[in-house]
């Protein structure tokens, strides 16, 4: 059995990176299987809880502020050639560091100064210091470190678990995902209506007529428009490929609407907009 006594600090510190995940799960797996003994003392879990909300609350805090000042400033005096590409490749970093900080969330909800910072603080503190004269004892600044002398194997495999995590979107992935599906259902309802123009159920009209039937706009196109309507649809046509634009099933083209929705969200619009 290994008996840790964690401080304050390290549990914080742990808590505010995402990336001592696999060693949070580690840990919780040992602790399960009894492997592991945690000795924490009623003033530990005090600091922690009072620090929490505040490592919550600046978790990506700082960094998101960065690189608004920065696309700002980019806004204001980037190269014009260059311009929109840099801002899209901040947006994808800020974007990542709003997903990587909701790691945190989760890290707090699994989840004391001992060291000797006058002279080193890999030591402890010499008050402590009598407790690690022991071979069987160590003091460590890493839990991450500790675990992995005493348990290699398991490390090792959860360590190999979080490195397979699937990686969130960048933003312009999602950006570029979200415009091929608003395409692809604007091109299906397009030929909605071009069938009901050909079937006599929808008419086009002069500018003249249409305003002359107020109660029947929804039953009329303008003719500029059809035209404007049909000159778009062949530029989807050749830019999208016919092979991507249908026709699809029913099941196909509810996929599509949700696709388009939940992505919409994302970016957020409210849940099943589907204008196009």
């Amino acid at each position: 059995m290994l008996y840790l006594l964690v401080d304050t600090c390290v549990w914080l510190d742990m808590a505010k990176d995402y990336r001592h995940q696999p060693t949070l799960a580690a840990l919780e797996q040992m602790v399960e299987a009894k492997e592991v003994s945690l000795i924490l003392p009623k003033q530990s879990v005090d600091e922690f809880a009072r620090n929490k909300e505040r490592i919550i609350r600046d978790s990506g805090k700082s960094l998101s502020s960065t690189f608004k000042r920065v696309k700002e400033a980019v806004r204001q005096f980037g190269n014009p050639e260059g311009r929109d590409k840099a801002l899209a490749s901040l947006d994808d970093v800020d974007h990542r560091i709003t997903i990587l900080g909701e790691a945190v969330h989760e890290s707090i909800q699994r989840i004391d100064d001992f060291s000797n910072m006058a002279v080193d603080e890999r030591e402890p503190h010499p008050d402590l210091a009598d407790m690690f004269v022991a071979k069987n004892s160590a003091y460590s600044l890493a839990v991450g470190e500790v675990l992995s002398e005493y348990a290699p194997e398991w490390m090792e495999e959860v360590t190999w678990e979080f490195e397979f995590r699937e990686e969130p979107r960048l933003l312009s992935e999602i950006m570029e995902a979200e415009h091929l599906l608003y395409r692809q259902v604007w091109y299906n309802r397009h030929w909605n209506l071009r069938a009901a123009i050909e079937s006599g159920k929808h008419k086009v009209v002069t500018q003249a007529e249409w305003k002359k039937h107020p109660k029947r706009h929804q039953k009329m196109t303008v003719d500029t428009v059809w035209q404007g309507a049909l000159a778009a649809a062949k530029r989807t046509e050749d830019e999208v490929g016919l092979e991507n634009l249908g026709p699809w099933t029913d099941f196909e083209w509810g996929m599509l609407n949700g696709k388009l929705s939940a992505l919409r969200w994302v970016m957020g619009s409210e849940w099943d907009f589907l204008d196009t």
